[in-house]
């Protein structure tokens, strides 16, 4: 059809006049014009395109904003009015009564090639010639060229780009039951190693495998193979393999003559095939975003997110001790993909610096990795980092694009579609997502998934109240039993026993902090005739206390300062002048040490206690923990009172004009 224009959806969405690319324009509007491609000549409603588009994420807007994009992409198209005698027309954008309509030839799509391709392979297969069926099945997957409609934004498409890509998988694994057929089990094997690496529990692509080896004269790898798919499907389903691969496991244990190779017949070669009108391969899925079914667990029949699922978990810690409970709670079914009635995606672990949030995260992570085969991501943002500015969302999601594999070119330069573009990506993988050192809600809410089946697993120093539908995890410091196994497994379970009493005051000393009681044991391990007792007698003074909390790459006062530093200017005056406080007292107390009014100080201890920097132990009063107060009295001296070194970071800014929140909590 000369000048018709062609729609490719089997890889990047591209739109061509005579072979040449039409620019459509930036991801969102490519998206709106690829599901009115995808909807074959059905009306849509501006409300059914704002939410196939945007999902929950539409702009305030809603609906009004759709006329635009199809303003644009009218003038992309083909301007001027439509001419039922222009061949060019089936390729406009009608504004019908309620809705829009784009007039497009299935012919004019790939995807409806490719299927024609399916559907004759098929047939062929049907007629006992697999040569001819193997030949079309190829040439039907050499009309994928890439991820489909990858990049673009939008439920809808996420949804349409796991049925393409199942459908991928399953064309391919149709073309490689013919390879068997034909004898083709050598080459098969090498093609398939690769394919059940990548999907590992999908049992058709397994007894493929089992068949191909058996055939090459592998009994025993077929064998193996079967078990390491059994296990697997036992550890992270809880099933057991289903009925066809267990009968195929029993043939090759019998050696069935059934399984043997047939003599492979001669090729066939066949001519390109012309382009046929077909209908699209499997279900439809319907347009409407909010119908379309998402793509939920198991989802082990897609190809992996990228080539090989990022796993870059820094290493667990080898001397982590305690924190059973805790880890009960984010390693366990509260935690875990398969309770998907109860799992909450989003898990927080907040408490002071140095307390153990980042080693709690990483070993829980490091338990349910195995739970999570598209990959385990870890992302520091550098909220609490000395010298350095906290992650904007924006630089967070280019991170994050690039983690699953999105050339920078392809990253779009705004935040809300760098968001939509993420959430496009991971919809319906199993991703295990830590996010470490944040800083506050909103630098996280952009880059959170949308998925179910998508977890996250972040630290803070705050409490990061604004976060909705939450697994929360506060830390405090260790009880004296957790203390004591830490510092056996640094410094040695002899000398421990050997001093008691002095082990046990050096954790109290210590506060329970992890970081302090870890500090004290490496400087202790490095001098192996200093006694613990001779370090507790250096730490019974408090204004002592912090210096000898430190080596030569660790300082406690280091993770201090980059709580302080990230504090509004008010908040850092109320903790300085906190310090002359006793261990424990109440708003009023804190009004007359800070200069301020009840409210104002209420607003200030909020804040601090939200942060982590104070603790409430019951209610209407305040603690700050001895290694705290040690901090804030150094900070009165060396600055004064009236003099702060004020360094809030941009992202906390807007916390201080919000309305305080009730935070009280009780411990």
């Amino acid at each position: 059809m000369h000048g018709a224009i062609t729609y490719a959806v089997l890889g990047p969405f591209q739109v061509r006049r005579n072979g040449h690319e039409v620019d459509i324009g930036h991801i969102r509007q490519q998206a709106i014009l690829a599901i009115l491609v995808l909807a074959e000549n059905r009306r849509l409603t501006a409300d059914e395109l704002l939410r196939a588009a945007w999902g929950e994420d539409a702009p305030p807007s809603g609906a009004k904003i759709i006329p635009p994009y199809i303003y644009r992409l009218r003038r992309a198209l083909n301007a001027g009015p439509i001419n039922p005698e222009d061949p060019a027309a089936g390729t406009r954008i009608l504004r019908l009564r309620d809705g829009y309509q784009l007039r497009v030839d299935p012919d004019a799509i790939d995807l409806t090639e490719m299927t024609a391709l399916v559907d004759r392979a098929r047939e062929a297969r049907q007629a006992d010639d697999p040569a001819r069926a193997r030949d079309l099945f190829a040439t039907a997957l050499s009309r994928w060229h890439g991820e489909p409609l990858s990049a673009l934004p939008g439920p809808y498409l996420a949804a349409y780009r796991t049925r393409l890509l199942e459908t991928r998988l399953g064309v391919l694994e149709e073309r490689i039951g013919v390879d068997l057929a034909l004898g083709r089990h050598l080459e098969a094997t090498a093609e398939l190693s690769g394919l059940v690496v990548d999907n590992p529990l999908r049992e058709s692509l397994v007894g493929l495998l089992m068949l191909a080896l058996y055939r090459s004269g592998r009994q025993a790898e077929a064998l193996k193979l079967f078990h390491a798919t059994q296990e697997a499907l036992r550890d992270e389903l809880g099933v057991d393999p289903g009925p066809e691969l267990r009968a195929l496991h029993t043939d090759v244990l019998r050696a069935d003559p059934g399984l043997d190779a047939p003599s492979p017949p001669p090729s066939v070669e066949i001519a390109e095939p012309a382009r046929a009108r077909a209908a699209p391969p499997a279900a439809e899925p319907p347009v409407l975003a909010t119908h379309v079914a998402p793509v939920t667990a198991p989802a082990r029949t897609a190809p992996p997110l990228f080539p090989r699922p990022r796993r870059d978990l820094p290493r667990d810690l080898v001397d982590f001790v305690g924190r059973h409970r805790e880890i009960m709670t984010l390693a366990g079914e509260a935690f875990d993909p398969g309770a998907s009635g109860s799992a909450r995606p989003i898990a927080v672990v907040s408490g002071m610096a140095g307390v153990g949030k980042t080693s709690l995260a990483l070993h829980a992570a490091h338990l349910v990795a195995g739970c999570y085969s598209d990959g385990q991501i870890y992302l520091d943002l550098r909220g609490h980092t000395t010298g350095r500015e906290p992650k904007t969302p924006a630089e967070a999601l280019e991170n994050l694009l690039g983690a699953v594999g999105v050339g920078v070119e392809q990253i779009p330069p705004g935040l809300e579609d760098r968001a939509a573009l993420w959430r496009s990506h991971v919809a319906g993988r199993r991703l295990l997502l830590v996010l470490d050192n944040v800083l506050s809600a909103p630098q996280v809410r952009p880059i959170l998934p949308g998925s179910p089946m998508c977890r996250v697993l972040m630290t803070s120093r705050h409490d990061l109240t604004g976060l909705d539908s939450s697994l929360r995890v506060w830390l405090s410091g260790f009880d004296v039993g957790e203390g004591l196994a830490l510092l056996e497994r640094v410094l040695g379970a002899d000398r421990v026993a050997a001093e008691p009493d002095a082990a046990r005051r050096l954790v109290e000393l210590c506060d329970g902090l992890p970081l302090a009681i870890r500090i004290c044991a490496v400087r202790l391990r490095k001098r192996p005739h200093w006694p613990i007792s001779r370090v507790v007698n250096r730490m019974q003074f408090e204004d002592r206390r912090l210096a000898e909390l430190s080596t030569h790459d660790q300082r406690l006062t280091t993770a201090f300062a980059a709580s302080f530093d990230r504090l509004p200017a008010p908040e850092q005056r109320m903790f300085v002048r906190l310090a002359v406080l006793s261990s424990e007292f109440d708003t009023v107390a804190a009004a007359r040490a800070g200069h301020v009014t009840a409210a104002e100080a209420e607003q200030s201890l909020e804040y601090l206690l939200d942060a982590n920097l104070l603790v409430q132990q019951r209610a209407d009063m305040f603690h700050m923990p001895p290694l705290l107060r040690g901090y804030a009295r150094t900070l009165a001296t060396g600055f004064g009172r009236e003099h702060l070194n004020v360094r809030a970071s941009p992202l906390n800014a807007s916390h201080r004009s919000l309305p305080v929140e009730a935070r009280s909590r009780v411990r």
